[in-house]
């Protein structure tokens, strides 16, 4: 097995044989996974999308483009294509068959010993863990000239909006978690140590809703790096157990700070879940040939390096292009452009979309219900008519764990990041911190007085001795005597489209509220069941 300070020329010399990652005179950063010292997954990238950008292109494209978060992707994706191999008997470098009392819940486990897992990123991340460098090496001329821009972004001219209409592009969850402290805009006020921060970009631009890699990297060291998906079918989560990082920022009290420390003391994880407590942090010695600083020393004074458009991803084990993506600005492949004047073709998304991704999962889940090793929990669903995220979140324990993350005080900003989410995946309908939209307007009314027995049982069910008003906590107008009779005369309404109501509340819903709704339907079956039988008699 490597070492870990072989990790990074690893990682650098797999991606050179790849493909020479930029152009003359472009940087950018570098990302990798080695298992047992052999490398996985491979991320090139420094940009990111704003939230406009990423709200229009939704889960047809990579957002979040920064090496970390794209190394990661393609990471998941080795792991799903490795529980493919475990489920059909093939040889797994990861997984074994589960034969322990929760097989029927988790039909796969890590194989033992448990596998090394290492990361190297050729820059900080950004985010809390660079801000103090930022600070440090940020000269007057700079400081003066990004201070310039932001005011000209706030203040608007007449080729740019006002401050009134910039505000207005915040999402409003943000601005209020910003009003307590909780998160920071890209690189506003360097002097906050510790704290949440969106995505870095211009000054002068829309924000991205992104949350930074140090963000990230804290968050897997809670959660793991192997995310939901994979969650489903393996109990124990991965964890990184090194991440050496190259020379560009490296603050090794920050990195500490921004990595570990803040989330230390996370406490309620579910059992498996143990938190950043063996994490290393080590500062490579290997120069990644397209670092900002190495090109910066080379070039001449007139002509500074400008940070790349494109991005590279490579997972090992795929056939197709050698495993090698190209993605451009935009979150797509490269080469790629609209059919017509506002569609794009299938074939510029990439396989570490949400969308691909997907599709990567449905395949792993039928291959499952073949071999008859599905999770309890996928069994009978139709996974078909679900978004990636509808199935993520039955990922109980994963979700568990992100719940007492969010919940620890170094994170609860991430809170705005749940609605943000909500508002994403139910689509442009409004949802926000206190209200719901028309999706959750009820769809069975109750009565307390015999009815005649409607065509759907669903949509009208008798009970004995059930005041409507008594369930009401706050003022209404005052109704007349027959109020109750007129709600159940009304004309009935079109049902309205429901993917599942619990979602209004939040993206990542809490396990009880879940098991609630679990419940309630249940008993409401019986109680239509019992409705029925009693009107045949």
């Amino acid at each position: 097995m490597t070492t870990a300070s072989q990790t990074d020329k690893l990682v650098i010399d797999k991606l050179l044989s790849l493909k020479k990652p930029e152009v003359s005179g472009k940087w950018t950063v570098a990302a990798g996974i080695a298992v047992d010292g052999k490398v996985v997954a491979i991320g090139t990238g420094v940009k990111c999308l704003s939230r406009s950008a990423a709200l229009e292109g939704r889960d047809k494209v990579v957002a979040d483009a920064h090496a970390e978060v794209l190394c990661r992707r393609s990471f998941i994706r080795f792991l799903l294509n490795q529980i493919i191999l475990a489920l059909k008997g093939e040889s797994s470098s990861l997984f074994a068959h589960n034969d322990a009392n929760n097989s029927d819940r988790y039909p796969l486990m890590l194989k033992q010993p448990a596998p090394t897992v290492e990361m190297y990123i050729s820059h900080s991340p950004c985010g809390d863990a660079s801000m103090s460098c930022l600070e440090s090496t940020q000269t007057e001329e700079e400081r003066v000239e990004n201070e310039a821009k932001r005011r000209k972004y706030l203040d608007g001219t007449k080729d740019a909006p006002s401050m009134p209409a910039n505000e207005a592009l915040l999402p409003a969850e943000f601005k209020r978690a910003r009003e307590r402290g909780q998160v920071l805009r890209g690189r506003d006020d360097y002097n906050a140590l510790g704290v949440l921060r969106t995505k870095p970009g211009r000054v002068d631009s829309e924000m991205s809703i992104s949350m930074s890699c140090s963000d990230k990297i804290a968050k897997w060291g809670v959660v793991g790096i192997s995310g939901a998906l994979v969650a489903l079918f393996v109990a124990e989560p991965i964890y990184l157990s090194t991440i050496l990082v190259g020379r560009d920022l490296f603050d090794a009290v920050g990195l500490k700070r921004a990595l570990v420390d803040r989330v230390q003391d996370v406490q309620g994880l579910p059992g498996g879940y143990n938190g950043p407590t063996d994490l290393k942090i080590v500062k490579s010695i290997m120069e990644f040939p397209y670092s900002k600083s190495l090109l910066e020393e080379k070039a001449p004074k007139d002509s500074a390096p400008t940070p790349s458009d494109v991005c590279l991803i490579w997972t090992s084990g795929i056939a197709k292009g050698n495993g090698v993506e190209i993605l451009n600005r935009t979150g797509r492949k490269h080469g790629h452009s609209k059919k017509g004047k506002s569609e794009w073709q299938e074939s510029s998304e990439s396989a570490i979309s949400n969308n691909q991704l997907l599709k990567l999962f449905l395949n792993v889940s039928s291959i499952s219900k073949e071999v008859s090793r599905a999770p309890s929990v996928l069994r009978d669903l139709d996974l078909t008519t679900m978004s990636l995220t509808e199935i993520k979140i039955l990922s109980t324990d994963y979700n568990d764990a992100k719940k007492a993350l969010f919940a620890h005080e170094s994170f609860r900003g991430w809170g705005f990041m749940h609605l943000a989410e909500a508002k994403y995946v139910l689509g442009p309908e409004k949802v926000g911190q206190y209200s719901y939209d028309r999706r959750m307007q009820a769809t069975a009314f109750c009565s307390s007085s015999e009815v005649e027995r409607p065509a759907s049982p669903s949509e009208t069910i008798a009970l004995d001795s059930l005041n409507l008003n008594e369930l009401r906590n706050r003022k209404e107008p005052k109704q007349s005597k027959d109020s109750t009779a007129e709600l159940i005369e009304d004309e009935p309404q079109p049902k309205p489209k429901i993917k599942d109501a619990i979602q209004m509340f939040s993206a990542f819903p809490p396990t009880s509220l879940r098991n609630a709704q679990s419940e309630f339907k249940r008993v409401l079956a019986k109680a239509e069941e019992l409705a029925a039988v009693k009107m045949d008699k």
